[in-house]
This record gives structure tokens, sequence and C-alpha cells, in this order.
């Protein structure tokens, strides 16, 4: 008798398999059959009960690239690149509108960043604004598009190289002056001929009376830029300790003393005239001590222009020579350094994967004080859900350019 559960051959009395455990009460008919003759059939001990495993499911299709792109046509996007290349329409169709502003007012970017654009488009690696592939891409279109772009742009520098070879007007022959002389005559080349051949002192003097001298050259001095001072723009501290009391001066007596308010009032019309000679002063409005900058070892004063530009001098300042500075035109080295720290710091306080895209025609001010300068970029990152979203952020540096502030928060 056999298990029929592992095939292990069991004594005919069995009514449990002692290699698995299960139950022959339901055998013992087959075992009378086999003795009777009938041929059982043979089964392996060492081959385990094969068993039905389920395969698994393989999908029939793999979806392609074409399937993850976004709803901007492959087509449309290169030939836009292609046709007006310099004017951006490619990245308005895309969803990129500051960035299509930008290409649009700067030619392309003087033609290398459409050229940049065409060829992103034409390998697929360029992206509509949600960071998705255009839909319909082959690399045959792609090819086909990048020889109408070869052609295009061999035209294109066609006609420049013909304009700038053209022959340039030859310059015209000098005109004969009316008051030549004729011709000498066969008398006078006879006598001329009879001479002798040195002449004498008062023919060449004669020659010398009749040669035309050329005019002296008149030299125009150009006088210095000079703004007006306005009436009233200077002003005047009382000269008495009660005086400046009085006036409410009280704080300015204390910090400064006497002397150095006297002394201001001797040195404020030379701030004055010093700042009249900058052109971008169209008129001196406020002349006056600068009572935040200033010290009892040296003295500060501040002119405002009519049209708010605005003048710091020291006493150094006022007495050297030179034209004079605003404090917009002393700072401008300074804050175009510190415009490119602000955007490494706004990039490294980004604390999520993110494209940094600064907006060059949204917010941008600088503002200096005597403590800090201050700059706010607009610019456009993602968010942890992938959404890009728009920042405004403001980041403060000391005279030291060391980053004291730092601000950000999403553009309501």
């Amino acid at each position: 008798m056999f298990c029929s559960n592992c095939g292990k051959e069991l004594p005919n009395e069995a009514r449990f398999c002692v290699n698995c455990g299960s139950k022959v009460e339901k055998l013992s008919a087959l075992g009378e059959h086999s003795q009777a003759g009938t041929q059982i059939p043979d089964i392996q001990e060492s081959k385990p009960c094969m068993r039905n495993v389920p395969l698994p499911q393989i999908p029939e299709s793999v979806p392609s690239s074409n399937d993850m792109a976004g709803d901007k046509s492959f087509m449309v996007a290169a030939i836009l690149s292609i046709i007006p290349a310099p004017c951006g329409l490619h990245r308005f169709y895309t969803g990129k509108i500051w960035t299509g502003l930008i290409m649009f007012f700067t030619c392309g970017l003087y033609f290398i960043w459409s050229a940049i654009d065409v060829l992103r488009i034409l390998t697929n690696s360029f992206t509509d604004k949600q960071g998705k592939k255009l839909k319909g891409y082959t690399k045959g279109k792609a090819a086909l598009l990048f020889f109408v772009w070869l052609a295009f742009y061999g035209l294109f520098i066609s006609a420049i190289v013909n304009s700038s070879s053209e022959v340039e007007p030859k310059p015209a022959a000098p005109e004969v002056s009316s008051t030549t002389s004729p011709e000498p005559t066969k008398e006078k080349d006879e006598t001329a001929a009879n001479q002798p051949v040195n002449a004498t002192s008062t023919q060449t003097e004669k020659v010398a009376e009749n040669t035309p001298k050329p005019l002296p050259k008149i030299t125009t001095v150009e006088k210095p830029y000079e703004a007006p001072i306005l009436d009233g723009a200077i002003f005047t501290y009382p000269e008495t300790a009660q005086g400046l009391k009085d006036a409410g001066f009280s704080k300015t007596l204390n910090k400064l003393g006497l002397e150095n308010i006297k002394k201001a009032n001797r040195l404020m019309p030379i701030a004055a005239q010093k700042a009249a000679q900058n052109k971008k002063c169209d008129a001196v409005m406020t002349v006056d001590l600068s009572l935040e900058r200033s010290t009892k070892s040296e003295l500060v004063f501040f002119v405002w222009a009519q049209n708010l530009t605005k003048f710091y001098f020291t006493e150094t300042e006022l007495m050297e020579k030179g034209p004079a500075l605003s404090e917009q035109e002393k700072l401008a080295p300074l804050l175009t350094r510190h415009e490119v720290m602000a955007e490494e710091v706004i990039k490294s306080q980004l604390n999520f994967p993110s494209t940094y895209d600064r907006h060059e025609l949204g917010v941008f001010t600088s503002r200096t004080t005597p403590s800090c300068n201050e700059i706010t970029i607009e610019f456009s990152a993602k968010n942890a859900y992938g959404l890009e979203l728009t920042y405004i952020a403001t980041v403060q540096f000391d005279k030291e350019s060391k980053v004291v502030g730092f601000h950000m928060q999403e553009k309501r």
C-alpha cells in the first residue's frame, strides 16, 4: 500500500503515513487491487509532489516615454523656436512666461540662448513649466527639423556677411582751388630760364607773402559743471550753547560740542559746492550735518539734490580735489558684490531640491543704511510638492559683507 499524499510504501494495516502523517483509510482498496494483480504506477519516493504554482503576470506592453510627456507638442515648440528664433515664442507656448519675455527683449540673448533652446528641443531635453517633456518626440522629426534649422541660420549668417562686405565709397577727389595761378606763359618760362638759379631774398619774401598761411586752431575750454544752490538750502546752527538749546539741538550739542558745530557752519557751503560739481545733481536743495554719522573727531555732511540724489562728505573728502561722488556711485561696486552673494545665500537656504529662476523684470531693490545693506530679490522655485511658486527673499549684509539677516516668503 502506498500513501496518496507523498507516495511512500506503507504496510497494509497502517492507518497513517509515517512520512507525512496523512490518513490512509481510503487506500485499503488500492492494496486489495494490488494483491489481485492490478498494476500500480511506480511512484518514486525521491521526487516530491509537484504543486501548481501560479506564474507571474507579465504586462503586455511597457508604457513609452511619450506616455509620460506633457500636453505640449514637440512639433509646435520646435517650429516656434526655429522660425522666429530670437522672439522666445516657444517659451510662451510651454508656460515659461518670464524667461520668454527676457528672450524677447534681448533678441534671444544675441541668438545664443535661442540656439541652445533649439538644440535642447531637438534632443528631447527641453521641458515645459511643469517639468514634463514634450509630446510626440521622434528622432526622425528631430533630424528633419535640425536640417531646417541649419538652413535657416545659414541664410541669416550669409546675409550678415554680405551686408558687412560691401565696398565702402571712395573719398572724393580734392577740388582744385580757384586761387591757383594760371599756367605760366612761354614768355615767363624764357625769363625764368634766363634768371640765375639762386633766388634773391626779396623774391623769397614775395613768395612767402603770397603763400596762404594756416589758420590758428581755436581751443575752447569747457566750463566745469556746477548746479545751482537753492535759497535756504544751507542750514546754519546757532553758535551759542543757549541758542542751540533753545532751538532744540541739545542732542547735537552734547554729541559734537560747540566748537564742532561752529566748524560745521563754515564747512557746509563747501559741501554744497562739492555736490554741485556732480552732473547727477540738478540743484542743491538741502545741506546739513549728519548727526548719525558724525563724531567729535570727524564731521559728516549730507547734501540732497532736487532730483533726490544723495551725497555724504566727510571733512577729509571736502578737502580733497577731484569730482564728488554720490552715495549711489560710492556703493555701486559694493551693492553689485552683495547682489551676487545674496543669490548664493538664497540658493543655500532652499530646503528641498529645487530650481532657482530669478525674475529679471520682477522685484529687485537695494537699500543702504549706516549699519547694513539690504538686497531684495524675486525668484521662482519648486516647493516640496513639486509646484513652482514665486518667492521674495531679503538678505542683509553689514559693512564687512557678512550676512546679518535673511527672510524669505511666498509672493501673494
